[in-house]
Parts: structure tokens; sequence; C-alpha cells
């Protein structure tokens, strides 16, 4: 079952949490190393700790924007596996892997949220979308997330590791089937975002019994709502609007998963919009 939908102005401003410039590979790879050299040696032990900072910055950037560890490494005279312990480290804690003396924490270890760090942002997840809460964005991501995380509790997590917490928290949900094959790449490219729609139980705060909407692109982008009661109609129409106007695109929404209570509900607004 689904149903297309259409932007509401074609000037809408898009929040497309995927959105990214796609700069040549050599490009990228000047830009990352344009910086002026810190002497150093092979491990960059000894180096001043500002400079130290400043070289983990430069090797995590740099892989980040696509180039290989091993040049990154050649370029800034250090070992590969430096430069792989501090994309990991980075990935796991954010910017406090940069700063020497303090490392990323290996899988296994004790999470970087604390239980009652937790609570705080399940309770403001379901209080209300991102823009009620002084965010840029119309619908939770996992972007926005590390963003609210980052200006309410001072913690810098990367988009992996909050992957992680949305997951451990029930918020995730499943990709919209691929498109047909042999379909021609520019029929594709103006052919609709497809989004698939899943309901879903959230524990909140409190040992309240929340409801989450969570709309999965297929450029994998998860989109989601949060509620202490149960959505309506009302409800379901503002996380499609929601949708379209953050992604700046036409929304093709296919029913993934939905508890059995609420599918005459989700069933009978699909048909709505046929």
């Amino acid at each position: 079952m689904a149903v297309r939908f259409s932007p509401r102005q074609a000037a809408q401003t898009s929040y497309n949490d995927s959105a990214r410039k796609q700069i040549p590979f050599e490009q990228r790879a000047v830009a990352a190393m344009q910086d002026e050299e810190l002497g150093r040696s092979s491990d960059a032990r000894g180096l001043p700790p500002e400079d130290l900072e400043k070289l983990r910055r430069r090797a995590v950037g740099a892989v980040e924007a696509g180039v290989p560890q091993i040049q990154v490494a050649l370029q800034l005279g250090v070992s590969r596996r430096a430069v792989g312990q501090w994309v990991r480290a980075f990935r796991e804690s954010g910017e406090a892997s940069f700063r020497p003396g303090r490392r990323g924490r290996r899988p296994g270890e004790r999470l970087s949220l604390a239980p009652w760090q937790q609570e705080r942002v399940l309770t403001t997840l379901a209080a209300g979308p991102p823009d009620a809460q002084g965010l840029p964005w119309l619908l939770w991501t996992r972007r926005s997330v590390a963003e609210l995380i980052r200006r309410d509790l001072a913690v810098t997590l990367s988009t992996v590791t909050v992957a992680r917490y949305l997951a451990r928290w029930g918020i995730l949900g499943p990709r919209p089937e691929p498109p047909p094959a042999g379909l021609d790449r520019e029929v594709e490219a103006r052919a609709a975002v497809r989004a698939a729609l899943t309901w879903v139980g959230v524990s909140l705060p409190g040992q309240v019994a929340g409801h989450g909407l969570i709309a999965v692109t297929d450029q994998e982008i998860l989109h989601f709502l949060l509620s202490p009661t149960p959505f309506d109609r009302a409800g379901l129409d503002d996380l499609e609007r929601r949708l379209r106007m953050q992604i700046g695109r036409d929304v093709e929404v296919a029913l993934a998963a939905c508890p059995r209570r609420q599918a005459d509900l989700v069933a009978g607004w699909l048909d709505r919009r046929r």
C-alpha cells in the first residue's frame, strides 16, 4: 500500500539530512592536506597538546571526506594504525577524542550517556518535533538528535553512536523496497523519494508506553516523531507534511509495520491519499 505526496511549495527549504557535496577525490585530498605542515615524529609522540589535537582533527577530517587512511598517514607522516585509532575514537566519542590524554571508548566499555541523560533525551524527543525545541529540523534524525545532545548535555556524539542509542531505544525501521530493475537513471532522479513507514512502541521515562512514527527513506535517512500518546490522523498528517518539507521532494510512503490496534487507522489514512 503506497501513496505519493507533492511538496506544498516548490521553493520549500530542505533540511535533507543526507545532503553532501560530491567533491572529486583529488580536490578533497588537496583540501584536507593544505594546512601548514607540523613537525612530528612518525607516531606523533612528543608533539605539544595543541599540535596533536590539530593533527588528529586533520586526519579524521580527511578520512571522513573520503581520503584513504593510508594516504592520510603518508601525507601527515604518521602510521596508518594511528589514523585508524583516531577515526574509531572520533566515531565512538566525537569531539572529546581529539584532546590529548582522552581516548575513545572501545566496544563493550561503558556507554557515553548515563541513564539519567538518556531519560532526558527521550523525554525531550517525546515532547515535540525539533523545531518546537529550537532546532532547525522538522523531524528528528540522527543528526538532529546528536545536536540536541550536544546542546542540552554538552556531550558530542557522532551520528554512528546516536544510531546505536536509537536502536537501543527501539527507534528503528526497515528501508523501503528498492526501485524496479532497469529504471532509467533520469527517471529515477525525478521520481518521488520512497519512505517506509513504521509505527513502533517506545518505553519512555516513568514507565510510559510511548509511540513512534518512523519513516526511513531509500537513502537510509531515518526521520521520526515520538509521542507519549497514540497518534491520530492529524498526527499522521503532520508527519507526512513535515517529511516532504524536510526532504524537499515528492514522497511515496509505503507501510512497513504497524501494531494491530492501529492498523485500520493507518490503512484508512493511506487509502485517503491514493
